[in-house]
């Protein structure tokens, strides 16, 4: 159920105009209650659509990281989480994550964590990837493409955001600048809680 509905998730932001093309429309997205009308205008902006007060949370799973450690995604609970799914051959995978690794280290202190989750990769190409590219953020393996099944990813890089309670506020397919003064200033309303 879950992935079907994660699937259908996509396929409104790809009609909203929130698919690789990174298109402003704001239309699509419910009607925020927890965050300030301004933010919805704010994320048509960057490409993305505000999501918030859906019930949708996040489908909790086990991988490996790159150290061979079993990390469950529900361990990151009360963070806003940026799930993010790539490869290393993806070149707009590539394109977009010094920006991520620049939000990681501006925001993690704030309760915001990046998990990248590597799909089908071996441990040593996304060890030396992430190693040459200096990535501090959590770095999971999809050694089998069942992770990214059940979120529905058919396109990379895929990219969900849940809020400090574990719902879904946005999504995005295909790259994105995360580190912009806009993007930095959508993700401290996340973290704040819409407080």
């Amino acid at each position: 159920m879950r992935k079907k509905f994660l699937g259908m998730v996509l396929v409104v932001l790809i009609a909203a105009g929130c698919g690789p093309s990174g298109n402003k429309n704001s239309q699509g997205g419910q009607q925020s209650s927890k965050f300030p009308e301004d933010l919805k205008d704010m994320m048509a902006g960057q490409g993305l659509v505000l999501l918030d007060g859906g019930d949708k949370k996040y489908v909790d799973f086990e991988a490996e990281n790159l150290a061979g450690e079993t990390v469950k995604l529900s361990s990151y609970a009360g963070k806003v989480i940026f799930l993010n799914f790539w490869a290393t051959w993806c070149g707009p995978c590539r394109s977009e994550m010094k920006s991520m690794e620049q939000l990681y280290r501006l925001l993690k202190d704030e309760g915001m964590v990046i998990v990248a989750v590597n799909i089908q990769e071996n441990r040593d190409t996304v060890a030396k990837f992430t190693k040459d590219r200096e990535l501090t953020f959590p770095v999971l393996r999809d050694w089998d493409g069942s992770i990214a099944g059940t979120y529905g990813v058919g396109n990379l890089p895929t990219t969900y955001v849940f809020d400090r309670n574990g719902m879904l506020v946005t999504a995005a397919i295909g790259a994105r600048e995360w580190y912009s003064e806009k993007m930095v200033e959508i993700f401290r309303q996340f973290t704040k809680g819409g407080n």
